[in-house]
C-alpha cells in the first residue's frame, strides 16, 4: 500500500497510471515510459522484468540527464 501511494503521488503524473496514460510523460524529453501499458518487443507491463534492487535503485536515485528525479520515502 505505501508503494501504491508514493507511486500516485510522484510517479504517475509522469508515467500515468492504470487506465489513464500520462498526458505529460510522452512530451518528456526522453520520454517517460507508460509503466501501466505492456511492452510492445515482449509483452511485459513496466518495469516489471526488472530487478526489484534496479527499480528501487532508480526511484531513490534518479536518472540524471532525465526528468526522473530522486524519490525520498518517508
Amino acid at each position: 500500500m505505501a508503494g501504491a501511494r508514493i507511486y500516485g503521488e510522484n510517479c504517475a503524473v509522469c508515467h500515468g497510471s492504470q487506465g489513464k496514460p500520462s498526458v505529460v510523460g510522452k512530451h518528456m524529453f526522453p520520454a517517460a515510459p507508460p509503466l501501466w501499458e505492456k511492452h510492445h518487443h515482449h509483452g511485459s507491463i513496466g518495469v516489471s522484468d526488472d530487478p526489484p534492487g534496479e527499480t528501487y535503485w532508480k526511484v531513490v536515485n534518479g536518472i540524471r540527464l532525465t526528468g526522473m528525479r530522486p524519490i525520498k520515502a518517508g
